[in-house]
């Protein structure tokens, strides 16, 4: 099963999470665990899933040095928050368009090499 993680609720701020929304992902996450069931984690990285105050710049989203480690910044603290979850299976990145290895790859890192791409993928 898919759980989405959107960046407009997790980052309520530049580098200010909502603490209340990684903690309901972790609890969906124990109760998949109690079931014996896993989880993959979606996130999701559209404009509209974007936080509001950084939409008007989302269609430049890869030429946006700023904006992209803002998006990893808040992926690797929503994964610092779930790491210990066993019912975690694995990370996938869903993008309507293609996406620079660069960007990808950085990604990873920061996800601790757990990641997969849903399509377009590599652009």
């Amino acid at each position: 099963m898919k759980i989405l993680i959107t960046w407009r609720d997790l980052e309520l701020e530049n580098g200010a999470y909502n603490e209340s929304y990684t903690a309901g992902l972790r609890k969906q996450l124990v109760e998949k665990e109690s079931r014996g069931e896993t989880a993959v984690m979606e996130l999701q990285l559209a404009e509209e899933t974007a936080p509001e105050r950084f939409r008007a710049r989302m269609g430049n989203f890869f030429a946006d040095e700023e904006l992209q480690t803002r998006y990893i910044e808040a992926a690797a603290h929503c994964r610092r928050r779930l790491k210990n979850c066993r019912a975690l299976e694995r990370w996938v990145l869903a993008c309507p368009r293609p996406m620079p290895e660069a960007f990808i790859r950085r990604l990873g890192e920061r996800l601790e090499g757990t990641l997969t791409l849903q399509a377009p993928g590599p652009g």
